[in-house]
């Protein structure tokens, strides 16, 4: 489990046994791709097989675990388990609605002033946005969960090598979304670039949507290359940011852009996330 980049959350999470015992009121201390530890009342001795059901998660995931480690604190147990055959694709859906959430958290937090548990934060997303999850296709980048963020970009038009420097509006694992001062047209070939991510992230895209807002254009495109080491690196990097500004907000009380949060990543987590760069 330690080999993935893990997420702090603090999402509630059900655990059932082989004979049909179930343990509710646990609540994950972090999670990656490959497993996640949380807190229980009850010891969980290594080696033990169960189902864990993740009951906020829109359509409630569920895995089969194997437990790896068990260490008590105070009146409590820290579990930590493994995932077993868990595929791309739940691993992808788990992560996103799971930083979908935290995400939401940190934007009211901001907007409102409010402080959500996760279990709030959870229950009011899916309440507002969960339909959007019940139509996934892999054809459409819409299709997939869009991460809102600010992270800086450059893209070069194909047909004319006129490279420009804007920011992200949202990015999902089949496209992103940027500003851009003049209308591009649907069609049109680029190639985009996120130099906050390293190695440096290059993919060729092709524009889907214009459409004028106030004084900008949103441009959409979708991406022409898939591969599950680009899906990682999106996931792992662009959440690793998200949920770094979160914590700084919610610990520290200061808001910090996505730019801001990658350097101060660098400089206090080099070791923890070394796939980070300053960019000059």
């Amino acid at each position: 489990m330690r080999q993935y980049k893990r997420y702090i959350s603090d999402l509630p999470i059900e655990v059932d046994f082989g004979n049909l015992t179930t343990i509710k009121n646990n609540f994950i201390n972090n999670f990656s791709k490959g497993g996640l530890s949380f807190r229980s009342k009850s010891n969980i001795p290594p080696g033990t097989t169960l189902m864990l059901q993740l009951p906020i998660i829109h359509h409630a995931f569920k895995i089969k675990c194997t437990a790896i480690w068990s260490n008590k604190e105070d009146n409590e147990y820290n579990i930590g388990i493994k995932f077993v055959n868990l595929t791309d694709e739940m691993q992808i859906s788990m992560i996103e609605q799971i930083c979908c959430i935290e995400h939401y958290r940190n934007e009211v937090l901001l907007k409102e002033g409010r402080s959500l548990s996760g279990h709030d934060a959870a229950m009011e997303w899916i309440n507002k946005y969960a339909k959007d999850y019940r139509n996934l296709k892999e054809s459409s980048m819409r299709g997939y969960v869009r991460h809102i963020s600010n992270i800086p970009i450059e893209f070069d038009i194909i047909e004319d090598l006129n490279h420009k420097k804007t920011c992200l509006q949202d990015i999902s694992i089949g496209g992103l979304a940027f500003r851009n001062e003049e209308p591009i047209k649907e069609n049109t070939l680029i190639k985009v670039q996120i130099p906050l991510i390293n190695p440096l992230f290059k993919i060729n895209a092709k524009v889907v949507f214009c459409n004028k807002d106030n004084t900008s254009y949103v441009i959409g495109v979708a991406f022409l290359e898939k591969s599950k080491d680009f899906q990682d690196m999106i996931i792992d990097q662009i959440c690793y940011i998200e949920n770094f500004r979160h914590e700084v907000l919610l610990k520290e009380g200061r808001s910090i852009s996505c730019e801001e949060a990658s350097h101060e990543i660098i400089k206090s987590h080099t070791k923890e996330f070394p796939g980070f760069k300053i960019i000059t």
